[in-house]
C-alpha cells in the first residue's frame, strides 16, 4: 500500500515547462552573444540608413546638448517655456564632449550618440532573456531575447534619443527589478525598481498608467519589504529631477507639472494632430500585416507565465490609444514587454508541437529555430512592409549637411523656406563655424550674401539669391511619397549681418492656441 504522504510529494509536471534546465554559464554566453548581435545590428542598420526618427530627437535633446558643449543651437518652444527636463540633454552633452575631446567631427559626434543609445537599449535584451529563462526555460529566453534584439521596430527606434526610448528602458528595468519571474526580489531590488519607475514617470509622464498597474500588482500588501524601499527609490529619483528643474528652470518639477498642464489641461498636443482610438491598431497592422494577431496571440499565451507583464502592456497600449495625439514612437515602451511575452508564447507553442510530434529537439535547438524564424520575419517586414520608409526619413537632409560640413570654406547654410527649420539636423549636423539662416517668402535677394549654401525642396528656385543648384538627394516622406532635398551653393564668403540668424519659430496660430 502506497503512503499518501509520498504521493502528495510527487511533483506534477507542467506540460508547458522546459524539458531541461540551461546551465548558468551557457545562459550567460547566449545572453552575451544576443547583446553583441543587438548592438551590431543597431549600428549597422543606422550606418546603412541614417535617419531622423522625429524632430524631437534633434531639437529637444541632441541640439540642446550641443548648446551645452559648443554654445550654439536652435531653441525650440519646449525650452523657451521649460517643458522638458535637462537630464537627457545633460547626459548627451557628456557623450558629445567625449567625442569632441577625441577630435570627432559632427558626424562622429552623432555616431557617438547613436552608439550610446544602442548600448542603452541592451538592458532591454537582457531583461527579455532573463524573463524568458525564468518563466519558460532556455528556448523562451533565446526567442524573447532575439525578438528584442532583431525586431525591426526596436532596431530602428532604440538608437534615437527620445523620451520614449529612454523611458522604455527605465520602465522595463523597473518591471524586471520588481517582477523577475523567479525568486522574490530583495529590498535593494525594490529600491532600484522605485528609482527606475520614478525616472520613467519624470521623463515620460504618459507611462504613469503602466506604473500605476505595475506597483500594486508586484508589491501587494508587503508594506515594509516592498512598498517602503520602492517608495524611497521613486522619491529619490523624483527629487533629483525636481532639483534639476529648480536649478535650470527655477521651479521644482516644472518639466512635469507644466507638461501636464499644457497637454492634459490645455490640450496643446492636439495642435500637432489627432487620431481615433483605433489608429495604433491600424498602424501596427500596416507594419506587421497578418503577423499582428499571431504575435498578439503568442503574447497572451506568454502572459499566462507572467500575467503582470501582460497587464502592464495592455494598460499602456489602451491608455496611449485614448490620447488624441498619436505617433508611432509613443508605442515604443510597449514593445519590449510585448515582444518578451510573444517570445515566451512562441517557445511554449513550439514545445507543445515538439512534444506532440515526439520530436527529440532540445531547448537550445527550439530556441535557435525560433530566433532564426523571428529574424527572417523581421528582415522581410522591415525591408518591404509599411515600416520600411522610417529607415530613410531625414537621410536626404543629413547627406546634404554632411556635404556642407566637408567643405572647409563653408560659412553659412540657409533653409528654404525658413519655417521648415525642423526638417534639418540643426547645428548638431554642422561643423563649428557654419551659421544657420532662413529664407522666408519675400526675403531680399541681398540676404544671400549671409550664406554660401542652402537646402530646399525640389521645386524651390533660389537663383535670385545668387545660388546655383549643386545636387539633389532623394527623400522618403512620412506619407510614403518621395521628394528631394536640393543643395544650393554660391561662391565667395559670408557676410553674417546680411540676414538674421535662423530661429526655431512656431506659427502664430500655435501661440494663439497656447494663450486661449
Amino acid at each position: 500500500m502506497h503512503s499518501p504522504s509520498l504521493r502528495a510529494k510527487s511533483p506534477v509536471r507542467d506540460p508547458d515547462a522546459p524539458s531541461t534546465v540551461a546551465p548558468r554559464d551557457e545562459g550567460r554566453v547566449v545572453l552575451l552573444l544576443l547583446c553583441l548581435l543587438a548592438f551590431a545590428i543597431r549600428l549597422g542598420v543606422h550606418g546603412l540608413f541614417q535617419s531622423i526618427a522625429h524632430p524631437d530627437e534633434t531639437y529637444q535633446y541632441v541640439e540642446q546638448a550641443h548648446r551645452l558643449v559648443f554654445g550654439t543651437g536652435l531653441v525650440p518652444w519646449e525650452y523657451r517655456l521649460g517643458v522638458r527636463s535637462w537630464l537627457i540633454p545633460g547626459v548627451l552633452a557628456g557623450v558629445l564632449e567625449i567625442a569632441r575631446l577625441f577630435g570627432g567631427s559632427p558626424a562622429a559626434q552623432l555616431w557617438a550618440v547613436t552608439a550610446f543609445m544602442a548600448a542603452l537599449s541592451l538592458p532591454l535584451v537582457a531583461c527579455a532573456f532573463r524573463w524568458g529563462l525564468n518563466a519558460g526555460g532556455l528556448a523562451a529566453a533565446i526567442i524573447a531575447g532575439a525578438l528584442n534584439a532583431v525586431w525591426f521596430e526596436p532596431v530602428f527606434f532604440s538608437v534615437h534619443p527620445l523620451a520614449d526610448t529612454i523611458g522604455a528602458v527605465c520602465l522595463t528595468g523597473g518591471m524586471f527589478a520588481a517582477c523577475p519571474g523567479g525568486a522574490i526580489p530583495k529590498r535593494p531590488r525594490w529600491f532600484a525598481a522605485g528609482a527606475l519607475f520614478g525616472l520613467a514617470f519624470g521623463l515620460r509622464v504618459p507611462l504613469a498608467p503602466a506604473i500605476a498597474v505595475a506597483v500594486p500588482t508586484t508589491c501587494g500588501c508587503h508594506v515594509r519589504d516592498r512598498w517602503r524601499p520602492l517608495a524611497a527609490g521613486a522619491a529619490l529619483a523624483l527629487l533629483l529631477l525636481g532639483g534639476l528643474d529648480a536649478l535650470t528652470w527655477h521651479a521644482p518639477f516644472q518639466s512635469i507639472w507644466l507638461y501636464l498642464w499644457l497637454n492634459a489641461g490645455r490640450g496643446l498636443s492636439s495642435y500637432f494632430g489627432v487620431a481615433p482610438w483605433y489608429a495604433y491598431l491600424f498602424l501596427e497592422f500596416g507594419y506587421c500585416l497578418f503577423l499582428l494577431p499571431v504575435l498578439a496571440g503568442f503574447a497572451i499565451l506568454g502572459g499566462r507565465r507572467l500575467p503582470v507583464l501582460l497587464a502592464v502592456a495592455t494598460v499602456l497600449f489602451v491608455s496611449l490609444s485614448l490620447v488624441p495625439h498619436k505617433e508611432d514612437r509613443f508605442l515604443y515602451p510597449v514593445l519590449p514587454i510585448g515582444l518578451t511575452l510573444a517570445g515566451i508564447g512562441v517557445a511554449t507553442a513550439a514545445r507543445r508541437i515538439a512534444s506532440a510530434l515526439r520530436s527529440p529537439w532540445s531547448e537550445r535547438r527550439l530556441g535557435l529555430a525560433g530566433a532564426a524564424a523571428c529574424a527572417a520575419l523581421s528582415l522581410l517586414l522591415g525591408a518591404y512592409g509599411g515600416f520600411s520608409r522610417h529607415f530613410r526619413e531625414g537621410s536626404a537632409v543629413l547627406a546634404a549637411m554632411r556635404q556642407v560640413s566637408a567643405d572647409p570654406a563653408a560659412c553659412g547654410l540657409a533653409v528654404a523656406p525658413a519655417e521648415d527649420w525642423w526638417r534639418i539636423a540643426g547645428y548638431t549636423g554642422l561643423r563649428p563655424g557654419i551659421a544657420l539662416y532662413g529664407i522666408a517668402p519675400g526675403s531680399p535677394s541681398a540676404s544671400g550674401a549671409a550664406y554660401d549654401y542652402a537646402v530646399s525642396g525640389r521645386r524651390d528656385d533660389l537663383a535670385r539669391y545668387g545660388l546655383e543648384r549643386e545636387t539633389c538627394f532623394p527623400e522618403w516622406l512620412s506619407n510614403g511619397t518621395t521628394d528631394a532635398v536640393c543643395l544650393w551653393r554660391r561662391a565667395g564668403g559670408c557676410m553674417a549681418d546680411a540676414a538674421p540668424a535662423l530661429r526655431a519659430a512656431m506659427p502664430a496660430d500655435f501661440w494663439a492656441n497656447l494663450r486661449r
